[in-house]
């Protein structure tokens, strides 16, 4: 299963894949924009959910999950989601890897990355502004940060996560510069296109090369 090029907005949560019961499972070239759970309300006294929400039980989750240059926006400074990766309702994350993504959440001292308890999880080149609740050595070679964009989810030429990112084979060959970008747009490449456009775009390039081998 593939979840990719979408653009996100005013919904509760991301992508919900408690139900990857085997897998596997890739989430990735997705940009999150605004979170909304409560329509009646003005959106500085809203609630945030996740960009990835994920749980597992005796019965059912704990399928492979694989989450790549995913970028979550904060409009307005504070209209994005709250937080980036986590488990569901108490239930842990497991079996998640990610690598690339941009989890820029609203408030700080929420998570960017909460496990619940989980296990067989592998984060690291992420870039992220929240806290980690998550295994000790977690992110060894991601950064702690804001990041800054010359349009859109484009990111400046100085932003934390240029050419941060590190090389997946058939999802980020065609790189512009040193390294990889963190996040779901390459600075210095074509702009994103998303749904049924996206299947025109230059990323798309990558995932047929994945089928063909």
């Amino acid at each position: 299963m593939r979840i990719w090029g979408n653009y996100l907005d005013l919904t509760a949560t991301g992508v919900a894949s408690t139900v990857t019961h085997n897998g596997p499972l890739y989430i990735f070239r997705n940009v999150y924009n605004r979170s909304r759970k409560m329509s009646e309300r003005a959106p500085d006294a809203d609630d945030r959910g996740p960009f990835a929400k994920a749980g597992a039980s005796s019965e059912w989750g704990g399928g492979r999950r694989y989450v790549f240059h995913n970028t979550l926006l904060q409009p307005d400074g504070n209209r994005g989601a709250g937080g980036g990766i986590s488990g569901n309702s108490n239930q842990p994350l497991t079996n998640t890897i990610t690598r690339n993504n941009i989890w820029y959440i609203w408030k700080p001292h929420w998570e960017s990355i909460n496990e619940v308890g989980g296990s067989g999880n592998d984060f690291d080149y992420d870039l992220y502004n929240g806290k980690l609740s998550t295994y000790r050595g977690a992110e060894p070679h991601g950064i702690a940060g804001t990041p800054s964009y010359e349009r859109d989810f484009v990111l400046a030429r100085r932003s934390p996560g240029v050419d941060a990112g590190v090389r997946i084979p058939n999802f980020n060959d065609d790189y512009v510069g040193a390294a990889p970008d963190i996040g779901a747009q390459e600075t210095g490449a074509p702009i994103l296109q998303f749904g049924i456009k996206a299947a025109t775009s230059r990323q798309v390039a990558t995932w047929r090369t994945a089928r063909k081998q």
